[in-house]
């Protein structure tokens, strides 16, 4: 039998600090093609509140752990899972089995190496931010090498990647904040 794992969970949609309960849950060991790993950091987003107060697209029923983005070390793999023991990963995990837990038991399709000289808490939050900030550059901006971009709220999560994408891409970029700081 495998240690209780600790897991936030939502038992009641609502804020989070309404919503959310820290929950002592026993770690499912992995099936064919799926690997545990050992949170070492998590992302924490937009899409987590609407989750937690039922008001995202998906809505799994209570308890679930909420959580769309984490990084850490595989600690267990099941038969013919596509990462090793001792692997650093990004892990896009689907609701209702979400990022905010102790540890997390995934499919090798939400499981993405990622160097091992890459800080966890960096690897934790390359999906969501980057994502989005890619999609609407690329996708829906039609970025192009030459551009002005000027992104407002640049000091946020999908602001900064914004930023670091346009700059990527040889935009000139224009990073709007509030505040002196």
């Amino acid at each position: 039998m495998r240690a209780p794992s600790r897991s936030w969970r939502v038992h009641r949609l609502g804020t989070p600090a309404e919503a959310l309960r820290l929950d002592r849950v026993e770690a499912r060991p992995p099936g064919p093609g799926e690997a545990r790993v050992a949170v070492g950091a998590i992302g924490l987003n937009f899409p987590d509140l609407l989750v937690c107060a039922g008001r995202y697209q998906e809505r799994p029923d209570p308890p679930f752990s909420p959580g769309f983005e984490a990084a850490g070390t595989v600690v267990e793999v099941g038969p013919g899972a596509p990462v090793a023991v001792g692997q650093q990963v990004t892990v896009v995990p689907e609701l209702p089995d979400g990022a905010f837990q102790e540890t997390l038991t995934a499919p090798g399709d939400q499981l993405y190496p990622v160097p091992a000289s890459m800080p966890v808490t960096v690897a934790a939050v390359l999906h969501v931010a980057y994502q989005t900030a890619h999609v609407a550059l690329h996708h829906r901006g039609r970025l192009r090498t030459g551009d002005t971009l000027v992104v407002t709220g640049a000091a946020g999560g999908v602001g900064m990647a914004a930023v670091q994408l346009g700059r990527a891409a040889g935009a000139r970029v224009v990073a709007v904040v509030t505040g002196a700081a």
